[in-house]
């Protein structure tokens, strides 16, 4: 992969056409589910340190944020995301 996971999913300046972007769209992911499966186990610890760490900067008075947009019909998951 020669793009970074940030390049692959930063927006670009200007109006967005949303229908020319692919809902089922998995950019930089090219494998099939269970590689898919296999890559989210490996990063959900890191990921986890990650949220916390920024869950204690807030609380100490830190300023940085991040905004993430989950999209799901019912009972996709989404919920299972959120911790704080």
């Amino acid at each position: 992969m020669t793009d970074s996971v940030a390049e692959l999913l930063r927006l670009p300046l200007g109006p967005v056409d949303l229908a020319a972007i692919d809902p089922r769209g998995i950019p930089g992911f090219d494998a099939d589910k269970a590689a898919g499966k296999r890559a989210l186990a490996e990063l959900g610890a890191p990921l986890a340190d990650l949220q916390e760490r920024l869950y204690a900067e807030s609380k100490a008075g830190g300023s940085r944020r991040i905004l993430i947009v989950l999209q799901g019909m019912d009972t996709s998951g989404k919920g299972g995301v959120v911790r704080h």
